[in-house]
């Protein structure tokens, strides 16, 4: 799903098609240079929305909650963390 919209096997396989054939496409996340992602329509997050914005910085603590709970040979650097953080702060 992205938001409440099921993303469709033919949505799906389009995407692995297009990544498969070098025909996707990426652009910058919102203001954020660390991150990017493939336009595909119908399926565009919303910047302007506060509500987006709040959902995706959430799911965004919700991995650095994970990360913080992994033990033994799961344990990631710091670095995911920090980079997880930073993320959030330049979308507050």
């Amino acid at each position: 799903y992205f938001l409440n919209k099921n993303i469709t096997p033919k949505v799906t396989l389009g995407i692995i098609d297009d990544i498969v054939m070098d025909k996707i496409s990426f652009k910058p996340f919102h203001n954020l240079n660390a991150i990017e992602y493939s336009p595909i329509k119908d399926y565009e997050p919303d910047f302007t929305s506060e509500q987006y914005l709040t959902l995706f910085k959430e799911r965004m603590q919700s991995r650095i909650d994970f990360i913080e709970h992994l033990y033994n040979q799961d344990i990631l650097p710091d670095e995911a963390k920090e980079s997880i953080r930073d993320i959030i702060e330049k979308l507050a």
